[in-house]
């Protein structure tokens, strides 16, 4: 924590945010960590707030988004196919709490 008060707040925690990416060849999911702190003397926890997606409550990144669209309006593949093409991607599995 930086600044002239940084001393009266704790890091107690940490939440994360995950997001499903597309990379050339790839899916990743990203991480985004986020530190839960506690200000000492009112002892009230505040979190940084998730980084803002696309749309609301969506778990795609905008690359993702991007590249759905690309399939979609460049190469005229349906989204039926497109659902075909990603089902043997074998994506890391997260254990969202």
């Amino acid at each position: 924590m930086q600044g002239e008060d940084a001393d009266q707040y704790e890091i107690i925690d940490h939440k994360d945010t995950y997001r499903l990416a597309q990379r050339p060849g790839s899916y990743v999911i990203l991480q985004y960590q986020r530190d839960v702190v506690r200000h000492k003397p009112s002892q009230t926890l505040t979190t940084v707030a998730a980084p803002s997606g696309l749309f609301d409550r969506s778990f795609a990144d905008v690359s993702f988004i991007a590249g759905m669209l690309v399939d979609k309006y460049l190469y005229h593949l349906p989204l039926y196919r497109q659902h075909q093409r990603r089902k043997p991607a074998v994506l890391p599995s997260v254990a969202v709490p």
